[in-house]
């Protein structure tokens, strides 16, 4: 996409296998002809090995859940469309590790889904392997979601609070009954300390996840439609 002319309203993909049918891509204008920014083509059936689809099925949930807007419409695949304006603002963002319908879709324009059968692959082999799977998940979610780093917050509360419960109960033994010497003293020392090491982690995690968004230095907005021209702006002023 970083290399569409200028006089280009809108781009389709599609991967270079054609198990994605080419003549859909007419359906792909009529939904964007009618108002959406961007149109993705859902696999409404599907050629492909049990464990192929249902990997691919867990990965589009586990993303939808924890690393798109609310409301995003989109499938993992490269088979869609985009709206000039939706081109411009993906160019804006020049992260390395690129995860392009991530990226579509994280631009929140307007959106459609058309869904065709997708066909079977007459010759060689995908080369979208299991790892590369897991590779993409990895990337879309340390790119996009902020689970990993409220994850490790929420278990750093937890450790901290049973630690703060284990201490006690620690404490409690050692007053009430003969326990051999040194040893709540240093039992109580390590759950002290474990506590708060997980909780420094979990702190420590959310600053990262923020110096992460600032590296990114993605655009805080995208302008879907202006109205007027500042010359009118001005005039309205006066």
């Amino acid at each position: 996409m970083d290399h569409v002319s200028a006089d280009v309203d809108a781009v389709a993909t599609l991967a270079a296998d054609l198990q994605d049918p080419p003549e859909v891509v007419l359906r792909f204008f009529a939904e964007w002809r009618k108002g959406a920014s961007i149109v993705w083509g859902r696999r409404r059936t599907r050629q492909d090995h049990g464990w192929r689809r249902l990997v691919s099925t867990l990965f589009e949930n586990l993303i939808r859940r924890y690393a798109m807007p609310r409301g995003s419409k989109f499938t993992t695949g490269s088979f869609f469309l985009a709206d000039r304006r939706v081109v411009d603002c993906f160019r804006e963002m020049r992260e390395s590790a690129r995860v392009t319908f991530a990226l579509i879709a994280w631009t929140g324009f307007d959106q459609a889904v058309v869904e065709y059968d997708r066909l079977s692959r007459t010759a060689g082999k995908s080369g979208w392997t299991f790892g590369r799977m897991i590779h993409a998940f990895y990337d879309v979610v340390m790119s996009f979601s902020q689970m990993p780093a409220r994850l490790l917050t929420f278990i750093g509360l937890a450790t901290s609070a049973l630690s703060g419960a284990a201490l006690i109960y620690l404490v409690g033994i050692w007053l009430l009954s003969e326990v051999q010497p040194g040893w709540t003293g240093i039992m109580a020392t390590m759950t002290l300390f474990f506590g708060i090491l997980f909780l420094m982690l979990g702190v420590i995690s959310e600053y990262l996840y923020r110096i992460l968004l600032e590296t990114k230095n993605r655009p805080l907005y995208f302008v879907a439609q202006s109205v007027g021209s500042r010359s009118e702006a001005r005039e309205l002023e006066h």
